[in-house]
């Protein structure tokens, strides 16, 4: 899919984005294409849910007080 960007680059790539594909790929069309532009939204989106403290841990500890 990305022939001209070495794997191990594609490897570190992966493990940054913690292993999630869609993040992996975005990040990495964003090096390899000059045209590509992220949905900005959806990248907010996406933040916000792997910051969110109610998608960590036990919920009940995470309740709003």
């Amino acid at each position: 899919m990305f022939p001209t960007v070495e794997v191990s680059v594609i490897e570190l790539v992966l493990e940054t984005c913690g292993g999630s594909t869609d993040r992996s790929i975005e990040q990495l069309l964003s090096m390899t294409d000059d045209n590509f532009k992220p949905d900005e939204l959806e990248s907010v989106r996406r933040e916000e849910a792997v910051s969110s403290p109610y998608l960590k841990g036990n919920p009940a500890d995470n309740s709003p007080k």
